[in-house]
């Protein structure tokens, strides 16, 4: 199950858009993605995964200038290397990302 959580950071405008690398990278069960809207924009995040399949993709309309943050909950996903992608406006940008899961050691007796 895949489920993301949008938070807004009321800050002073950001000079330029910006997408950060996700954290933590790489990741068990969920990360944060931050991006920066310097103007009011229409923004969409898509998540692929390695073969370009997409996994989600959110259209959040428009949004106001300043900073955001997603969280980003890998449930039912199999390990391996994903990407999201930033489109607001004209600014696009993508970033790697890798999902880890350990497999539990059985119990010592």
């Amino acid at each position: 199950m895949l489920a993301v959580k949008n938070i807004f950071k009321q800050s002073d405008t950001p000079e330029d858009f910006e997408l950060n690398q996700n954290y933590p990278n790489p990741f068990k069960k969920k990360t944060r993605i931050k991006y920066s809207l310097p103007c009011k924009s229409r923004v969409m995040i898509m998540f692929n995964n390695d073969v370009g399949h997409v996994i989600e993709k959110l259209i959040l309309n428009n949004q106001e200038p300043g900073e955001y943050e997603i969280e980003f909950y890998a449930d039912g996903l199999p390990k391996g290397t994903y990407f999201y992608h930033v489109i607001a406006g004209d600014f696009f940008d993508s970033r790697e990302m890798e999902l880890i899961k350990f497999k539990k050691s059985p119990p010592t007796a």
